[in-house]
This record gives C-alpha cells, sequence and structure tokens, in this order.
C-alpha cells in the first residue's frame, strides 16, 4: 500500500520483474539470498527498484526482507550485541605473509577483446530457437493457518504457517498486464550490445518464438537476454588478453568497508581472518570460512572486499577469498584465490558466470605469472587436493 491508500497485487509477472531488477542491481546471488549490497543500500536508503513500483518502495522492501527470511534479521534484529559492523582490521592483516600476498594481487589490469558481430548474431538466433520456451503468466493461491503460538523461530524458519491447499490459475488474455515495453531498449540494456545487432537478432529468430513475448513479456526479456549473453560470453572468452596497468589496488579497500552482519546469522567470529569476524553470503562460504579457520595448514585469509574486482567484459568480478597457507613441502601453492560455489556438479557456474571466473584465471595468470593459484571449490577438501596435488 502507498501513502495515498493504494494497493498493489503482486502477480507472477510483477513478481518476475522484481526478481530480474534484484538481480541486475546485485541485490541477490546465485543462491537467491539477498546480498551485501541489498542491506548496504536499505542502510542508506537508496534500494533500487523498477520504475512501476513507483510509490510502493516502502512495501516491496518489506516484502523482501520477509521472503528472503535467512538474512532479514541483519539489520532489524532486536538484540542488538548480536549485530556486527564497521569492522576493524586485526594483527592477521599486517603478517607478513598476506602483505606478500596482497602486493601481488593488488595489481590492476585492463582487457583487450574483440568478436565477430554475424557469428554472435548466428549463435545467438541459434541458441534463442532452440532453448526459449516460456510459459503462460499463472499465479499460486495459497491457503492455510497461522499458528497463534508461534515463536520468533517458527517465523525465521517459515514454519509458523500451516499450509492448507495451493492452487495454480492462469491468465486469461484479456487480464494480463497491460505494461508497454520498449522490447529492443531493455534487452540492449540486459546485453550492452548496439540496438542494430539485437535488432538483426530479433529479426532473424523464427517467428513463433518472437511472438512468445506477447504470451509473456517479463519471461520472454528475461530468458532471451541470458541466452544472448551466454553466447556472448562465450565468444568473449575466446578473444579477450588482459594487460598489466601502471596502477594498483590501495589498501583502503579493506578499512573503508561498510560490513553489516548479525551473529548466527550470516557472521561468525573468527581466528585467522583479517577481522575477527567474517561475514558471508551464504550458507557455502559461512561452511568455507569455518574449515578455513580451524585448519592448521591456514595462515591468514581474507573474505576480499566489493571495491577489489577484476574488469569483465560481463561486468566487474568480485573474486571470494584470499588464503595464504602455511610453509610445508607437501603444499606446492602458498598462495591461493578462492572462489566458492555450492555445488560443483549442479553447474551453478554456466555462461556469464564462468566467463568471469575465466576471465579471472587469466588475470591472475597476467599479474603474478603462475606465483599464485585461482580456482573454484565447493568446500575446503576441494582446496585441499588442489594445493597438494
Amino acid at each position: 500500500m502507498d501513502d495515498q491508500g493504494n494497493t498493489l497485487t503482486i502477480d507472477y509477472a510483477k513478481a518476475t520483474m522484481i526478481h530480474n531488477a534484484l538481480v541486475k542491481e546485485g541485490y541477490i546471488d546465485l543462491q537467491d539470498e539477498l546480498t551485501g549490497k541489498y542491506f548496504d543500500d536499505l542502510e542508506a536508503e537508496k534500494v533500487k527498484l523498477p520504475q512501476q513500483l513507483v510509490g510502493f518502495e516502502a512495501s516491496t522492501i518489506e516484502l523482501l526482507n520477509h521472503i528472503y527470511s535467512e538474512n532479514d534479521s541483519r539489520l532489524v534484529e532486536d538484540e542488538r550485541e548480536k549485530n556486527v559492523k564497521d569492522l576493524k582490521l586485526n594483527k592477521n592483516f599486517g603478517k607478513e605473509k598476506f602483505q606478500a600476498l596482497w602486493k601481488q594481487i593488488n595489481r590492476k589490469t585492463i582487457y583487450r577483446v574483440s568478436f565477430d558481430s554475424d557469428e554472435l548474431v548466428q549463435k545467438a538466433v541459434d541458441e534463442i530457437n532452440r532453448k526459449l520456451f516460456v510459459s503462460d503468466i499463472h499465479f499460486n493461491v495459497t491457503s492455510g493457518v497461522l499458528n497463534p503460538n508461534a515463536t520468533q523461530e517458527d517465523y525465521e524458519k517459515q514454519t509458523a504457517f500451516q499450509v492448507q491447499e495451493s492452487q495454480t490459475g492462469f491468465m486469461e488474455e484479456t487480464e494480463k498486464i497491460q505494461l508497454k515495453y520498449d522490447l529492443v531498449g531493455q534487452i540492449v540494456d540486459g546485453t550492452r550490445l548496439t540496438r542494430k545487432t539485437v535488432i538483426q537478432i530479433l529479426q532473424t529468430i523464427k517467428s513463433e518464438k518472437f511472438k512468445l513475448f506477447s504470451k509473456n513479456p517479463e519471461a520472454f526479456l528475461i530468458k532471451i537476454v541470458r541466452l544472448i549473453n551466454e553466447q556472448k560470453a562465450t565468444l568473449l572468452i575466446q578473444q579477450i588478453t588482459y594487460n598489466l596497468l601502471d596502477d594498483t589496488f590501495d589498501q583502503t579497500v579493506f578499512t573503508e568497508n561498510t560490513l553489516r552482519g548479525t551473529l548466527g546469522v550470516n557472521a561468525i567470529p573468527v581466528n585467522r581472518h583479517i577481522y575477527d569476524y567474517v561475514v558471508t553470503d551464504s550458507k557455502t562460504e559461512r561452511a568455507f570460512a569455518s574449515q578455513l579457520d580451524v585448519n592448521g595448514q591456514v595462515e591468514v585469509y581474507a573474505k576480499l572486499p566489493r571495491g577489489f574486482y577484476i574488469p569483465t567484459p560481463m561486468g566487474n568480478y568480485n573474486p571470494d577469498w584470499a588464503i595464504c597457507f602455511k610453509d610445508n613441502k607437501a603444499i606446492k601453492h602458498i598462495y591461493f584465490i578462492a572462489e566458492t560455489k555450492g555445488t560443483m556438479s549442479s553447474l551453478q557456474t554456466k555462461g556469464i558466470e564462468e566467463a568471469k571466473i575465466e576471465c579471472a584465471r587469466r588475470h591472475f595468470k597476467k599479474i603474478s605469472e603462475g606465483k599464485i593459484r585461482y580456482d573454484v571449490v565447493s568446500n575446503y577438501e576441494e582446496l585441499l587436493e588442489m594445493i597438494v596435488g
């Protein structure tokens, strides 16, 4: 409800629009959990939402904080002693080994890339014709009973509401939202291609695929942008090279932090990290940090701040971890940069993420001449296999 008492119904199309906007702004991660960037913008009162939600910002944010329940207590936790904010660097940051690692990885690079636009158009058209499918706009109606004796823990675990019935309905053609879309413009924004190239793609795809736009505009835009970007990423990665710049990241990327966390939710106390607490974005990261902190082979590690990034054609990429291992004859890589993903076997790193990871590999190879190992792992056991293998 807005200030004038008007109401807004969040149906499937609007929910899809909001989800797309959250992805675009970096407010949710691959596990569909709210990120630190969202909570930073929320605290600064500058959360960016679609224009269609003007006037309903407060209600939308309240809804988001309840839907993404695992993280919604970061900024609204009543028990203030559990809040973690504005972390200060500890003695681990000044250790010789971490400073040596930082000196190697703080070099900035610039990438060069070129690709054939006609080849991209053809590959994108082929992919869209094969894989683009859009369902009718539908909605779910769920009914149940709220437990009057529910505790705060029940609400956090989403067990306070007992679902009794759920039904799926489909919207008739006349009921569909009459929003106007700049089809070409929105694809241009999502892919960073020229209007000419986007128009060429849309004119070349099969007519039955193009007609899917009228069936479900939001789903059509989300999927076609993803398919085009995956092909774009594949082509770019084949041609990209990195060159060193006469510039480095300053250590202030660690001190000018706006980290926010809540103990027991997304922050844990640690001993070998460069802060006394580590704030994570997912369960995978929390488990990984816990393993790093208790393993005797690890000397010091850091969750890399968002101010440290690698430029890529798909947007800036922020690696997860910088790790220094103790000197040991069995360990082949004393310095390691890690990216943590939930489950490698689930192929969560397809497409754009995979391209960013390949860019990171080339970047670190260029700046360290092979002295630093960069790779993707899902747990500490996989990391251990890499450093001793």
